[in-house]
């Protein structure tokens, strides 16, 4: 359980540290943020690994595969880094049914007795520990899209890297958004990072 204290203690400090949206952001720009947990080298090979096999996961995942042979990764089924995502998105802003700000899902991996957490950065529109109204989003805007990865070492089970990028959304095409932070988190990888503005990708 060590691992999942100093894992959340990180987030939280990352999340009280600095709000989501504590600066105007560009439509053109995406806030984003990692942790790094151990080195990656750069010549194992990657596999994207789907949560799902909806067609737009089918996208996000193609996206992803493209970035990472574009930056260098070698990509190869059963390979030796595992790389996960999930895409969320805000768009339900009112809804008070959505998932709470920093709700946090902790069960065992999937390699090994490590235990894995997720966070949600979408708010029931109750006060949170970012202490405002995250899910309205930046001024302006009908909300945001949000693109996650967890990187994993099949060989030991161990967590090695978690990013996770948000924009707002301008567009109804919220796959094309989606797609469009895979670019900056894949040449973020391994890097700890706070709440840093980046371009987005070229929309696919």
């Amino acid at each position: 359980m060590s691992r999942l204290a100093g894992f959340l203690t990180a987030l939280a400090v990352m999340a009280v540290g600095t709000p989501l949206w504590a600066q105007s952001l560009d439509v053109s720009q995406a806030r984003l943020s990692a942790l790094s947990f151990g080195a990656l080298d750069r010549g194992q090979a990657v596999e994207v690994r789907l949560q799902d096999d909806s067609e737009d996961n089918k996208a996000v995942k193609a996206a992803l595969e493209q970035a990472l042979t574009q930056a260098g990764y070698r990509l190869a089924p059963n390979a030796r880094y595992v790389l996960s995502f999930e895409a969320t998105n805000s768009l339900t802003a009112n809804d008070p049914k959505r998932p709470t700000v920093f709700s946090v899902d902790g069960h065992k991996g999937s390699y090994d007795d490590s235990v894995e957490a997720r966070i949600k950065l979408f708010s029931t529109g109750e006060d949170s520990v970012l202490k405002h109204r995250p899910d309205e989003g930046p001024q302006g805007t009908a909300g945001s899209v949000r693109l996650e990865l967890g990187v994993i070492d099949r060989s030991g089970g161990k967590r090695l890297w978690q990013g996770w990028a948000q924009t707002p959304v301008q567009t109804s095409d919220t796959l094309a958004l989606t797609k469009s932070l895979a670019q900056p988190l894949v040449a973020h990888l391994g890097l700890a990072v706070k709440n840093k503005s980046v371009p987005l990708g070229a929309k696919q």
